[in-house]
């Protein structure tokens, strides 16, 4: 994907996951991945979309995303979803302040 930048880290229970930033342009690539819906903004009628997306990925598959979008001159929304095997190890968290 593009200009992704890619980081490793090791959370609880010493899972190997990375994590890889994407920028607007690049998140059209996720469209086909539609169980993210509380983070990325598929909707392409609306007048805001998905601007920044953090990806947590596990042997190459994606288990959660955190998604922003500038909705207006002074607001960021930031959606977080991570699937349900991998929630409590912390990646949500992660994803925000990592």
């Amino acid at each position: 994907m593009g200009k992704s930048i890619v980081v490793s880290a090791t959370l609880a229970r010493s899972n190997f996951f990375s994590f890889e930033l994407i920028k607007r342009e690049e998140v059209d690539s996720l469209f086909d991945v539609t169980r993210f819906n509380e983070a990325i903004i598929y909707d392409t009628n609306l007048p805001w979309h998905t601007d920044l997306a953090v990806l947590t990925k596990q042997a190459g598959e994606i288990v959660g995303v955190a998604g922003a979008s500038k909705t207006c001159t002074k607001l960021w929304q930031i959606g977080i979803e991570v699937l349900p095997k991998y929630r409590n190890l912390g990646l949500a968290s992660y994803l925000v302040t990592g």
